[in-house]
């Protein structure tokens, strides 16, 4: 008797125990920190460097002046060194360093002469991707520069001793790069006569990096 009487009072005790209980296990599970989420996008990749390039640049050079020509040759040799790959002129164009050697002799005659000073060259392709200029294939260009001309002539038969002279010019330009490894290029330079000799000419040139 005395059990069947008290296993009422334990169903209710443990009803009640039951009731109080969920709704604080429900308020822990609803206050748990939700997890982090999961479509966070990985870190973007690091760009590889680029590998130091260096090679020749050569040509020649075609003064326009028959006098020019008669005394120091008809066609000069057009030479330098370049470093780094070769930079692709885009759409808004790129501003850079000009410099050039030229040099020549005939009859016991000679000259040097090296252009120097700023060109702008204009891409005329159009970047795939205007955050990623392209770097491949066939790539024209346009241009032009201001230069300070410096030169050195000798001739005994002219009288002309050996000396830097200064002379100013202009340039433009049409070319093209092939990828970032080599480029050929046409130009023609107006230069200001130097000892009585006019050193405008044309200039054909190509350049490789390795």
């Amino acid at each position: 008797m005395r059990y069947s009487r008290a296993l009422p009072v334990a169903v209710a005790f443990s009803s009640l125990f039951f009731a109080l209980a969920l709704p604080s296990v429900s308020h822990a599970q609803d206050t748990q920190t939700p997890p982090p989420p999961t479509d966070t996008p990985p870190p973007a990749p690091e760009r590889a460097r680029k590998p130091f390039r260096i090679g020749p640049e050569i040509g020649v050079f075609l003064p326009t002046s028959g006098e020019t020509r008669d005394t120091f040759g008809s066609s000069w040799f057009n030479y330098g060194i370049g470093l780094g790959n070769i930079q692709t002129p885009n759409g808004r164009g790129r501003i850079s360093f000009d410099l050039n050697f030229f040099s020549s002799s005939r009859g016991g005659n000679r000259v040097f002469m090296a252009p120097i000073g700023v060109g702008y060259r204009l891409g005329l392709h159009r970047d795939q991707n205007p955050n990623e200029p392209q770097t491949k294939g066939f790539l024209p260009y346009v241009g032009a520069s201001a230069n300070i001309v410096f030169a050195d002539m000798k001739s005994d038969t002219l009288n002309i001793r050996s000396g830097i002279r200064t002379t100013g010019g202009i340039s433009v330009l049409l070319g093209s790069n092939f990828g970032e490894k080599a480029y050929a290029q046409i130009r023609y330079l107006a230069i200001g006569k130097v000892s009585g000799f006019d050193l405008s000419g044309t200039s054909l040139t190509a350049g490789l990096r390795f």
